[in-house]
């Protein structure tokens, strides 16, 4: 087994980048065979150090490097929303925006290359974190607590029930008829929101709607 050794300079713009080799020259027998290559991904701009296993070629075998430029990842659309979109998440054609100031936008992405807003919902507080679990959207509402949303019209969001939480409500995530909240300092706040037009914490305590 034989392990070769190449550094190179990886100046294209595409990241990650995909590299595949050429022997050239001599040290190369015509019993070649490439059993590993590592790393396989770089990063534009840094060097990269590129290790060869395999049979048939030598430390004095030249190696040709280059870059696969149809590795690209290009963006295929865009909409540009109110506010600052802190957090997505899609189901179906449809992706829901925690949008900070704007509370919570709903985008229609059934032709990815344009997708456009199709209906909103301003929140009392700043939208940093959203959740969907059926016809519903369960926002993270800063200083406001839980927002709950009614999403069946998407293009008419609807606030049906929020509870307060002690601090600042960040991130939300939905399991079953629970919701938990990270609150900042007050930690994990979990909320049943069995019915959801009156979510409660489980400590019992429950402002809001």
């Amino acid at each position: 087994m034989v392990y070769l050794k190449r550094k190179i300079d990886v100046t294209c713009k595409i990241m990650p980048i995909l590299l595949w080799i050429v022997f050239m020259g001599a040290g190369v027998s015509a019993e070649l065979r490439v059993d590993s290559v590592s790393p396989v991904l770089g990063t534009a701009g840094q060097d990269l150090e590129v290790t060869l296993t395999g049979t048939g070629f030598n430390e004095n075998t030249r190696v040709s490097i280059a870059l696969d430029v149809t590795n690209k990842k290009d963006i295929i659309g865009s909409v540009d929303t109110p506010g600052y979109a802190f957090e997505v998440v899609v189901t179906g054609n449809r992706a829901y925006i925690a949008d900070n100031d704007s509370g919570l936008q709903v985008i229609d992405i059934s032709d990815p290359t344009r997708p456009r807003i199709i209906g909103s919902v301003d929140t009392p507080g700043y939208a940093y974190g959203v959740a969907i679990t059926g016809n519903r959207a369960y926002v993270a509402d800063g200083w406001s607590g839980l927002q709950v949303i009614d999403i069946s019209d998407s293009s008419n969001p609807t606030i049906i029930g929020s509870v307060d939480t002690p601090y600042y409500a960040s991130e939300v995530v939905v399991i079953g008829n629970r919701a938990y909240v990270a609150n900042y300092w007050s930690g994990l706040q979990v909320i049943d929101i069995s019915d959801p037009a009156r979510p409660r914490r489980m400590d019992g305590s429950s402002r809001g709607y």
